[in-house]
């Protein structure tokens, strides 16, 4: 049972990697790709559709994966290992944030965008065979049965949610001036977390499985502070509209929890925005 269980870390830690590796080769791919195709487009170009009389207002989507990046906050050897222990069945969760902006162009090559957002971050565990107790004599371990007959599940997988109420700030730098434009952009956002849920997810052999959502308790610091790195493009759509598309990094300075162990919040991903340009007087 032990080697067993010894052999399923191994799995969860090579996928969790595999997962990082995967993203930062996004990364470095998106990079290259609009690094040369920004450079090729604006090449010897003097004039084009971006002008630095262009403000807009705009809304976002986007979609990530994230997780949580655990600390030690006692110092006491323990908690190490309970710290090693949750992180080797922690994996990354699918999240999203939604929101609506407006942007003021300083110039042809730098804007800054304040403005208001909707995100879920989070993580989750792998999923978990759950192994029940006997009966007759519980000294002999496992979970204790508290379903009935085929019903009882035989995994559990936990997904944590926190979703927050944000206000980010962000500062653009563009290179070109055609419709074709590289952007590069550094942020920063303040959230309040407004609500934050578990969700655990029961397999059952010979049913369907449940879902179920619960509100978590824990004490979670109720504000946030993030920083936030991208790198993408962004394309003139007419005369009145553009369309920005970034692969963006946030990293959550402020711990999550005051407790023995501690936590911050991270997500990469990819978000895309719609403008509607004006002409300022």
């Amino acid at each position: 049972m032990k080697r067993e269980q010894n052999k399923n870390s191994y799995q969860q830690k090579q996928i969790s990697r595999r997962s990082y590796q995967i993203i930062l080769f996004v990364f470095l791919l998106w990079g290259v790709i609009f690094c040369s195709s920004g450079l090729a487009q604006n090449k010897g170009v003097s004039k084009g559709r971006f002008e630095p009389k262009w403000h807009s207002v705009g809304i976002q989507l986007g979609a990530n994966l994230g997780s949580i990046k655990r600390f030690n906050a006692n110092g006491e050897e323990i908690t190490n290992t309970f710290i090693s222990n949750l992180n080797s069945i922690t994996q990354v969760k699918l999240g999203y944030t939604a929101g609506l902006s407006a942007c003021y162009k300083l110039n042809n090559s730098i804007e800054f965008e304040l403005g208001m957002q909707f995100s879920d971050r989070g993580y989750q565990f792998a999923k978990q065979e759950i192994i029940y107790g006997d009966p007759i004599d519980p000294s002999r371990g496992g979970t204790a049965n508290y379903f009935r007959g085929t019903y009882s599940p035989t995994s559990i997988q936990q997904v944590a949610h926190f979703y927050y109420l944000e206000i980010p700030f962000f500062t653009h730098f563009s290179l070109g001036k055609k419709k074709l434009r590289m952007v590069g952009s550094l942020g920063i956002s303040h959230g309040y977390l407004h609500t934050s849920t578990n969700t655990n997810l029961f397999e059952f052999k010979d049913s369907e499985n449940i879902r179920s959502t619960r509100k978590n308790a824990s004490p979670y610091n109720r504000f946030t502070m993030n920083g936030s790195v991208g790198l993408g493009v962004e394309y003139a759509l007419g005369s009145t509209t553009k369309i920005r598309m970034q692969p963006i990094f946030t990293y959550g300075f402020l711990n999550l929890i005051d407790a023995p162990i501690g936590a911050h919040l991270w997500s990469s991903g990819i978000t895309v925005g719609v403008y509607n340009l004006f002409a300022s007087k």
